[in-house]
C-alpha cells in the first residue's frame, strides 16, 4: 500500500497568532512562523531525507539542483528551482519543543543550508531530527525512493496536482 508520510507530518495543524503549530503522537510541539510545506515541498524533503539515508545518516549533505530535478522527476524550470529554494526555507522555519517534567527542548529540523549560483545546495539537518526520525521508522517510509519507477510516478502527480490548485486559487 502507498504511506501517507503528508498526513502524518501535518496531523491537526492549527494556526495561532505566532504562527502554525501541530504536534506529533511523541509529544513534541513543531511551529512554523512561516507557510507549511506544500506536497511538492514535502517531496523534495523526503529525497533529501534519503540522501540522508543514502550518505550513512549524515547530517551535512551536498546536493544540486540538477540533482533534485532529475530524482524528483521534476520539469528543469526556473520556477522549479524556485520551488527548490522555497521548499528548503519551509522546513528551514520548522522548529520543534518538547517538554515533560524531566526536560525542556527545542530545535530545528534543517540547521542551515546555503545555495550557491552554480546550484550547489549544502545543507545541514539536526542530528536531533534524524535520530528522532530514523527511531520512528520514517527512513523505512523513504525506502520507496530506492525505486525509481515509483518515484517517477508520484513526482509529477504530485507537481501537477498543486499547479491545478495554484490556478484554482487566481481570481
Amino acid at each position: 500500500g502507498k504511506v501517507d508520510v503528508l498526513t502524518s507530518m501535518f496531523p491537526q495543524a492549527k494556526k495561532d497568532r505566532w504562527g502554525t503549530i501541530w504536534y506529533d503522537s511523541d509529544g513534541f510541539e513543531y511551529r512554523t512562523g512561516y507557510h507549511l510545506p506544500t506536497k511538492l515541498h514535502t517531496l523534495i524533503f523526503l529525497y533529501i531525507l534519503w540522501r540522508c539515508k543514502e550518505d550513512d545518516y549524515k547530517k551535512d549533505i551536498q546536493l544540486t539542483f540538477e540533482e533534485i530535478l532529475v530524482a524528483c522527476d521534476l520539469p528543469k524550470t526556473k520556477d522549479m528551482l524556485k520551488i527548490i529554494e522555497e521548499a528548503i526555507s519551509r522546513w528551514f522555519y520548522i522548529t520543534l519543543d518538547f517538554k515533560n517534567k524531566y526536560i525542556s527542548m527545542g530545535f530545528r529540523i534543517i540547521n542551515s543550508f546555503a545555495i550557491t549560483t552554480d546550484g550547489t545546495i549544502a545543507i545541514t539537518v539536526n542530528s536531533k531530527w534524524i535520530n528522532k526520525i530514523r527511531a520512528k521508522g520514517l527512513f523505512s517510509q523513504t525506502e520507496l525512493l530506492d525505486t525509481n519507477p515509483l518515484w517517477s510516478k508520484i513526482s509529477p502527480e504530485v507537481y501537477y496536482e498543486e499547479k491545478t490548485e495554484k490556478k484554482e486559487q487566481v481570481p
